[in-house]
């Protein structure tokens, strides 16, 4: 078992303690304000805000085959596009906090090496999408379950760029193996977090986004810090192996 706790203060210890240039919380509220700017984006240029009105139209949901009539080549290619570089601008994310987790420097900059790993990335969010949709649909805890497994996949592919997406999976539900309920146990601690925010959204906006300005780099650091002690015992476990042969 890896201690929850310890990792949470390592990642606060990074947040408030230690100094980075340029900040941390600066680099998120940039990150925040692209992602918020190109669902802006999507929304007005794809068919999304005139299928969103069609369906709450007041008098209840409409047809399938009205809502169909609505969507267009241009605005699902807008849509597609807007999706996938806000997933490659959190994926950039994902490399700064992963950096940073490991004392090494991250910049504004680093928010757009997601896509260098494009290609593979899509591939990995397809399949793991897939997996988990499924076992969600057949039922709840199997995709729960397919969620863990797979919950390192994208570190792995970060880490190795020449493995495949197929592999990363594989690496990942071998790197879980006997940590699954451990990692669900860290997923849920956070779960407070959200609903604060959801709350505080409701009736606080301004004080809802300080704390997601927190809470954002936050659980990215875990999570980081989370892989990082799972990579040191799976080394350990092969240099113990090695020894013993």
């Amino acid at each position: 078992m890896i201690d929850r706790k310890e990792i949470k203060a390592k990642s606060k210890e990074l947040l408030l303690r230690e100094k980075h240039s340029p900040n941390i919380f600066l680099v998120t509220l940039v990150c925040v304000v692209i992602v918020a700017i190109l669902g802006i984006i999507r929304d007005n240029l794809s068919d999304y805000i005139l299928i969103y009105d069609t369906i709450f139209d007041g008098t209840g949901f409409s047809s399938i085959s009205s809502i169909i009539r609505l969507i267009t080549i241009r605005g699902v290619l807008f849509y597609i596009a807007a999706v996938l570089v806000v997933e490659m601008i959190l994926l950039g994310f994902t490399i700064y906090t992963l950096k940073i987790s490991r004392g090494e420097t991250g910049s504004f900059w680093t928010l757009f090496e997601g896509f260098e790993h494009i290609v593979r990335y899509i591939i990995l969010f397809i399949l793991k999408t897939i997996m988990v949709s499924v076992g969600t649909i057949v039922f709840i805890f199997p995709g729960i379950i397919l969620f863990v497994m797979f919950s390192q996949a994208t570190f792995i592919l970060l880490d190795n760029p020449e493995t495949g997406p197929v592999e990363c999976l594989a690496q990942s539900a071998r790197m879980m193996k006997g940590y699954k309920a451990d990692f669900f146990m860290l997923e849920l601690s956070l779960l407070g977090w959200y609903v604060l925010i959801g709350v505080c959204s409701v009736f606080f906006g301004v004080f809802a986004m300080l704390i997601y300005i927190w809470l954002y780099p936050y659980s990215y650091l875990i999570f980081a810090h989370y892989y990082n002690e799972l990579l040191a015992i799976k080394d350990s476990d092969e240099g113990s192996d090695t020894s013993n042969q």
